[in-house]
């Protein structure tokens, strides 16, 4: 991603030279704690890129306020987007949170854009590829994540 070849910090990712302002960006909301600004790659004309200015890779390196606040801002994003001039019946909010789920840059990042009849955008989400499972697999799923919850606290 183009994204990841603009460093002229190489010990400061994209996005954190976004928040320090060392990197121009079509800023669209910024408080203490995140930025959202347009992607230089939209999917649609609008997309957002909510980023925490805290270099962290993953959500779950935010603290739990942190992370509740950067879906507070996409939710407040989401409702400009639909209250906007810009060609907008829905929202898609995205957060890809590892390299096998998409994410490509290392820093945590909500995509928030868009969407319209017509736009061309498919999402990766196939009806045809979706599992069967039976209440014993599901069950059997749900106890090792609930054993997991357990062993976070």
């Amino acid at each position: 991603m183009i994204a990841n070849n603009i460093r002229g910090n190489m010990n400061m990712c994209v996005f954190c030279m976004i928040a320090n302002g060392e990197l121009p960006a079509s800023i669209v909301y910024e408080d203490e704690r995140v930025i959202a600004f347009l992607d230089l790659q939209p999917f649609t004309m609008g997309h957002v890129l909510v980023v925490p200015k805290e270099h962290v890779v993953s959500i779950t390196d935010l603290s739990n306020e942190d992370a509740g606040h950067l879906m507070q801002v996409g939710q407040l994003i989401d409702r400009a987007l639909q209250n906007s001039e810009i060609p907008c019946d829905g929202v898609n909010i995205i957060l890809a949170d590892g390299k096998s789920a998409g994410q490509d840059v290392d820093h945590v990042h909500m995509h928030v854009f868009p969407r319209f009849t017509g736009d061309h955008f498919g999402t990766c989400i196939d009806a045809n590829i979706r599992l069967t499972a039976n209440r014993d697999q599901l069950e059997g799923a749900a106890a090792k994540i609930r054993t997991a919850i357990e062993n976070l606290n």
